[in-house]
This record gives structure tokens, C-alpha cells and sequence, in this order.
């Protein structure tokens, strides 16, 4: 019964369920993912919500290869070439789209995360029709996404400052 008062008490605040903070508008943090047997780094940058640019670092194939959404609009670059289509032709499932709709949804459905143990919080959402879960840090920042159904785990390490 303590603990679950304890639990209560931390959730809580009078009377109100506490929420995360806000999430930065705009960040920069290192992307380690992996979609099944793949595993790739990125350099992530969102300058404002909703804009999402993925600098691709590993694996080899991928190196120097830039990924853009930006709000109705996706761009590759790779070298010399450079291509540009409306960004829901990109899959709903690919890792950086699912990124998109996890942050934009922690801005927006906040109140519906889940405190953890470490004081950050999860919320989940669906995209595609899979399921994802989002990891909050204290700062509200995303830190780890996971589609379990996809093989898709991300996590975010953000840059000092």
C-alpha cells in the first residue's frame, strides 16, 4: 500500500497528473538505429517540429548520405545526386517518418505519456498500423523509439548544450 501511495504521490500534483516538460523545437543528437540485421548512425537534426534531417555516418553503403523531411516534402542527397518527392511516399514504417510522428506527438499528446521509474516517460502510437513506444528523458526530449513488429529500435544521444 506505500508503494502504491508512493506511485500516487510522484504521478501526481495537486490533484493534476504531472506531464513532461515540452520538448525543444529544435535539436541535434546522434542516431543509433537498427532495423533488423541494419545498423546505422546518423547525424539527427530537427530545426523546427516537424523538419527532420538524418546525415548518415554508417554503414559504409549509406556514409555521406543526407535524408530530409520537411513538412509536406522529402529530399535525398547522396553525392552528386539529389532527389525530392512528396514525403508520404516514403513508408510510413521507415525509421525517420516514425521519428517525425513521435516527436510531433509528444508535443501534441503529452498528457497521455506514462511516467517511468527514472522519471521520464513513454508514450505510444501507432504508424502504418505497427505500433511504436517513444522514451521521454527528464527534459522531455526522445530518447529511444521502438516498433517491435518493424525490428526498429532508435536511440537518441543528444549534444551538449
Amino acid at each position: 500500500m506505500l508503494c502504491l501511495t508512493a506511485a500516487f504521490a510522484l504521478t501526481t500534483a495537486c490533484g493534476k497528473a504531472a506531464l513532461p516538460p515540452q520538448p525543444p523545437e529544435s535539436f541535434s543528437a546522434t542516431a543509433d538505429i537498427r532495423a533488423g540485421e541494419v545498423h546505422m548512425k546518423a547525424a539527427l537534426r530537427q530545426a523546427s517540429p516537424g523538419s527532420l534531417r538524418a546525415e548518415f555516418s554508417a554503414p559504409p553503403e549509406l556514409k555521406d548520405m543526407t535524408l530530409e523531411l520537411n513538412g509536406t516534402n522529402a529530399r535525398l542527397i547522396h553525392g552528386e545526386i539529389e532527389e525530392k518527392w512528396p514525403a508520404e511516399a516514403l513508408p510510413e514504417t521507415g525509421f525517420l517518418r516514425l521519428l517525425r510522428q513521435a516527436l510531433l506527438q509528444v508535443r501534441t499528446d503529452g498528457a497521455i505519456a506514462v511516467p517511468e521509474r527514472n522519471g521520464g516517460w513513454r508514450l505510444d502510437g501507432e504508424s502504418g498500423g505497427y505500433r511504436y513506444s517513444a522514451l521521454l528523458d527528464t527534459n522531455g526530449r526522445l530518447s529511444r523509439l521502438t516498433a517491435p513488429d518493424l525490428a526498429l529500435a532508435v536511440t537518441l544521444t543528444y549534444a551538449a548544450g
